[in-house]
């Protein structure tokens, strides 16, 4: 009893002052019994320190659960650090002076055992009083991105971006502009800005080789205290995986994004245009605003990973030369630092109109062609009156698009390429031989 008030005039921590007296060799014989030592003498101040917390002023007769629910929020307070992790939406702890001060998800099993404790030592604990309190914000609200933003040193001015681009070699020649927009535009999505309408619409996609480095090179760009929050599977069957999806990670790699069809290229297209999200949880009764954190870089070994040409404009796409340098050294602080100051400044972090028309002519030869039409309109061209062009054939043109187009059936009937070569965006010249129909046609 004189230790823990000793300890009480001292200023120290309810559960540090229990943990150091259980270190003691004869102290610590029975642990329940210091514990309600402890707590017997601390309660008082704890409960001074509650109702002023909570502007609570206790009346004359106060109603027991009221008197239950202080005492078990007392009892948390006193031995756990809890917060809600405001990414993942769950609920985390530490246990006061433990050896092991990393935050674990607060799950049912660690609540039972919460209360079986509390009652050990005399509470009159309830598990709907325990789970009201985790569940509620009186617990901190923590934002594991923006805390480490937070505490990131000022920038030294170097220009770390720039190093970054440098490990991807490539012949794209804005790739160093294009990094620092998306860079800039995380940052500016973690700190929910107001700045752009939309989220962070630009997407790096990195073609090349299997074996170049290209996903090892997107897993280090996150710093390690927040690689949790990196995810490189995007389940695009599931519409309330990618909702979450949206709000839970921090970065998402489309890893292998050849694998993604037409349609989903079209849905992922409005995914990256999205600021946030609003969807109905399970066994939701509305809909709710939710807050999007996430940016999407992807990786490709198919040469022509793009199908949807409206979409274009929203992927950089960076063929890679060589082997990417993925070691992990980066100097994260600095990195981030940059791209927050960028960010501070007032930097623009989207593409203008005239940048944009630069970017989808660079993602040209990346565009897959599916349809017959588009590959027609990507082969021919009407010529103009001081252009010189020629009469094609259907067979010269079918032989063409089969030797530029490895996914050209040549065995494609005639009558479909010239219902193709009719189309009205087109106005091809034609005319009928003895033989077949001709177009006037110029190659581009």
């Amino acid at each position: 009893m004189q230790i823990a008030s000793m300890c009480l005039d001292q200023g120290i921590p309810q559960a540090h002052a229990k943990g150091l007296t259980l270190l003691h060799p004869v102290l610590n014989r029975d642990k329940m019994l210091v514990e309600k030592i402890f707590q017997c003498v601390y309660s008082v101040l704890e409960q001074e320190d509650y109702c002023e917390k909570h502007k609570f002023h206790p009346l004359k007769s106060v109603p027991d659960d009221t008197i239950q629910a202080m005492k078990t929020e007392i009892f948390l307070n006193s031995n756990f650090d809890m917060r809600k992790n405001l990414l993942t939406g769950v609920a985390e702890y530490r246990e006061k002076f433990s050896d092991d001060q990393r935050f674990k998800p607060l799950t049912d099993e660690v609540r039972n055992d919460m209360t079986l404790r509390a009652t050990e030592l005399g509470l009159k604990a309830w598990d709907r009083n325990v789970n009201r309190f985790i569940d509620s914000t009186r617990i901190e609200q923590f934002d594991p991105v923006n805390s480490w933003l937070d505490k990131l040193p000022a920038w030294d001015g170097h220009d770390y971006i720039a190093e970054l681009a440098a490990r991807v070699p490539t012949s794209q020649p804005h790739w160093p502009k294009y990094l620092k927009f998306w860079l800039t535009g995380m940052v500016g999505q973690w700190r929910e800005s107001d700045k752009q309408l939309t989220g962070n619409a630009l997407t790096p996609l990195l073609i090349g080789r299997q074996g170049c480095g290209k996903t090892r090179f997107c897993k280090i760009i996150l710093p390690p205290e927040l690689r949790d929050y990196y995810n490189d599977k995007l389940n695009f069957k599931n519409e309330f995986d990618l909702n979450i999806a949206l709000t839970s990670f921090a970065l998402i790699n489309i890893d292998e994004f050849d694998k993604t069809t037409n349609s989903q290229q079209i849905v992922l297209k409005y995914l990256l245009s999205s600021s946030d999200v609003k969807f109905r949880p399970p066994y939701g009764k509305t809909i709710k605003l939710y807050r999007r954190y996430t940016s999407f870089i992807g990786t490709t070994n198919q040469l022509k990973p793009l199908v949807d040409p409206t979409g274009s404009r929203r992927f950089v796409c960076v063929g890679v030369n060589g082997n990417i340098n993925f070691e992990d050294n980066l100097y994260h602080e600095q990195l981030f630092a940059q791209a927050l100051h960028l960010f501070n400044s007032g930097e623009r972090f989207w593409l203008n109109d005239d940048e944009i028309k630069t970017l989808i002519a660079e993602n040209e030869p990346y565009q897959h062609l599916n349809d017959l039409v588009e590959m027609i309109g990507e082969t021919f061209s009407a010529p103009k009156d001081n252009e010189s062009g020629k009469w094609w054939s259907l067979g010269d043109i079918s032989a063409l698009l089969a030797s530029r187009y490895p996914n050209f059936d040549s065995e494609t009937p005639f009558k479909k390429i010239g219902n193709a070569l009719n189309d009205i965006q087109f106005n091809f010249k034609s005319k009928r031989t003895t033989k077949h129909m001709e177009y006037w046609l110029m190659e581009k």
